[in-house]
Parts: C-alpha cells; sequence; structure tokens
C-alpha cells in the first residue's frame, strides 16, 4: 500500500489520471506479491487505500504550488543516532507536514492518540527539523481504518523525546552483550515473556497496575476441567492477591508438568463476571520444580 500511495502522490499535482489508475496500481502490486489466487478482503483493502490516497491528496492540494513531496525517506538526526523513515512530508510556502499512513489502532482507551504514536510523531518532526532547518507546521496519521488524526507539532515536546530516544539508546549500548538491569512498570510488563521468572518484576507489582493480572504462588493440586484448559489451586499466594488461589483455563506448559509443590508464576489473567481468575492463550507461565 505504501508504494502504491508513493506512486501516486510523489510525482505530484496533478493527481487526476494516477487517481483514476490507483485500483489498477494496487490489484497490480497484489499479484505481484500473491500471484494469482484472490486475497481475501482485497476490495475492502483497495476501498481503503482510495479514501487515504484522497486525503493525502487533499493535503498536497492544500500546501499548493510549489511544494515539495518526499515519500518513504530515510532521515537522520544527532549524528546518525536518530534514524527513522517518513512516509510522507509535504514543505511549501503554506504547509509544512509530516504524514504517517496507519493500519491498526492509533487511539487510547480515552481516545486520545496513543503516547507511542505521539512519540513517533515528534521524532518524525526532528528528523524533519534537521533536514529542513524548520519545524513542521503538522503532523498528521492517515488512518486505513478511520477518520484522519492530527497532532500538534510541540518543539518541547519533541525535544523531550528526542532526549529520551537518547538516554535509551546510550543505556542499550551499555549493556550490549550483558544482562540489562530490570525496569518494571506496567506498561513494560504487559508484553514481557521474561515478566513471570523476573524477581524485580514481582518485588515492584502491586495490586493497583492495571491488568492484565498476575500470581505466583505453590501449587496444591491441579486437574483438567471439563470445559477444557488447566484450572490449578494455588497456596502461598504474592501478586493481584494474597494467601489462596484459584486460576483457571491454563494452557499447560509444553513439555512441562505441573506437579504440587512446584511454584507457579502466571501473568496476563483476567476476573470474570463470577469473579474467578483465568487464564488465556497470552498468559505467561514459569514453573520452577520444588
Amino acid at each position: 500500500m505504501h508504494a502504491t500511495l508513493a506512486a501516486l502522490v510523489e510525482p505530484g499535482p496533478p493527481f487526476d489520471e494516477r487517481s483514476g489508475s490507483l485500483t489498477r496500481t494496487f490489484e497490480s502490486a497484489l499479484t505481484d506479491l500473491a500471484g494469482p489466487r484472490p486475497v481475501r478482503r482485497s476490495r475492502v483493502a483497495a476501498a481503503r487505500l482510495t479514501n487515504v490516497a484522497s486525503r493525502a491528496v487533499s493535503l498536497v492540494v492544500e500546501a499548493g504550488e510549489p511544494v515539495e513531496l518526499r515519500c518513504e525517506q530515510l532521515l537522520e538526526s544527532h549524528a546518525g543516532r536518530i534514524k527513522g523513515i517518513l512516509d510522507l512530508t509535504i514543505r511549501s510556502a503554506v504547509l509544512h507536514a509530516v504524514v504517517d499512513y496507519k493500519t491498526g489502532t492509533v487511539l487510547d482507551d480515552e481516545g486520545a492518540l496513543a503516547t507511542h504514536l505521539q512519540d513517533q510523531l515528534a521524532l518524525y518532526g526532528v528528523l524533519e527539523e534537521a533536514r529542513t532547518g524548520h519545524w513542521p507546521d503538522r503532523a498528521v496519521i492517515l488512518r486505513f481504518g478511520g477518520a484522519p488524526v492530527e497532532w500538534k507539532v510541540d518543539r518541547t515536546r519533541c525535544e523531550e523525546v528526542v532526549q529520551e530516544a537518547l538516554e535509551l539508546r546510550a543505556r542499550y549500548l551499555d549493556h550490549l552483550g550483558s544482562r540489562p538491569p530490570a525496569s518494571p512498570a506496567p506498561s513494560v510488563y504487559r508484553h514481557c515473556s521474561f515478566a513471570p521468572r523476573c524477581e524485580a518484576f514481582w518485588d515492584a507489582f502491586t495490586d493497583e497496575w492495571a491488568a492484565p493480572l498476575a500470581v505466583r504462588g505453590r501449587v496444591v493440586w491441579s486437574e483438567r476441567s471439563a470445559a477444557g484448559g488447566l484450572t490449578v489451586k494455588l497456596e502461598e499466594v504474592e501478586g493481584v492477591c494474597e494467601g489462596h488461589a484459584a486460576v483457571q483455563g491454563l494452557a499447560e506448559p509444553e513439555g512441562r508438568e505441573i506437579k504440587p509443590g512446584d511454584t507457579l508464576a502466571l501473568v496476563g489473567l483476567w476476573i470474570d463476571r463470577d469473579q474467578n481468575l483465568n487464564g488465556g492463550a497470552s498468559t505467561r507461565i514459569w514453573v520452577s520444580a520444588s
């Protein structure tokens, strides 16, 4: 999709002829990738592509002429320590914008642009300023599944984000080839596969952290339930509850039987309407023998 959009936008106006052949261009690119076999939901994808293309063209038209358009450009700043590929930049006397295309979710639970995407756009602003010597006026996300989302380019915020990125890069390089210190936090453990066996995680965990939930304890018994999955009873429990806990719907770790006396650590649980702890496909499990 990105290549199809670049072929439409980068040559600049007029767009009428290329816009008219956009669907054919997309279908040709799809055939090159998938061969003659039909691709599921390709018509939906083509319709969404046309919608995004129309919005990208509108931004270019708004910019007026003359206009500089760059697609899929690799930029860098800070002596090459910050790099990124910008989907589209538009620069004229009227408008200076960085544009990013997104197919997935971009909003958080409150309906605001997700923090990590704000940080991404801030870094794009830094890269574009390094290239041109001027800060962009606007940062825009064009969504394949929704309305465009704009982020106000804030120079102070951009400089804060790039400083954080440089510090993270330096920390990474400091620990390259060795085990870095743990930095447990809800935003980290939600996706960390190592969390169940990480002592720093269990030291930091509190029941105030947002779901998914976590417990660790000693196995009293485990059995297969009629509804499928494994149910375990734990004692000496820590985590989202204390004392005793039962967890249902677990998948038994491959090649490892859960036995009474084992220590079982579970990260990524949820509570059903009957207040039962449940596991699932995304639950991370760690078993250590008694």
